[in-house]
């Protein structure tokens, strides 16, 4: 069986929350980098780009990147954006919609607390 190239990359710098300061570098890493991975000659990967998108659109993009791959594959996850660690000093990528203050509730589906 053929081994497959696949990659998604993901970019967030515009949150919603205002705890979180707006970025510039993440659109410019994402770009550069998803232009090596997708040129046939250099990286030759089947990519995903998403760009300032709510966690469930994020999780659904990982889960179907990674569905299906066998053990010949090469998976590639790349993240550019603000991280959070909760209280038990967890590591969580933000999305636009992950809110800072409510740290206690990072792995919930919601990622919100209502403040």
């Amino acid at each position: 069986m053929a081994e497959g190239r696949y990659a998604l990359v993901v970019a967030t710098s515009d949150y919603r929350d205002e705890d979180f300061r707006k970025l510039t570098a993440p659109g410019h890493d994402a770009d550069a980098l998803a232009k090596v991975l997708s040129d046939r000659d250099i990286g030759g990967f089947e990519l995903t780009p998403i760009r300032n998108k709510d966690a469930h659109v994020v999780e659904q993009a990982i889960e179907q990147v990674f569905a299906g791959r066998g053990i010949d594959d090469t998976v590639l996850l790349y993240f550019s954006g603000h991280g959070v660690k909760d209280e038990g000093g967890n590591l969580y990528l933000a999305a636009r919609n992950t809110t800072r203050r409510c740290c206690a509730r990072l792995a919930s589906p919601t990622r919100s607390c209502g403040r």
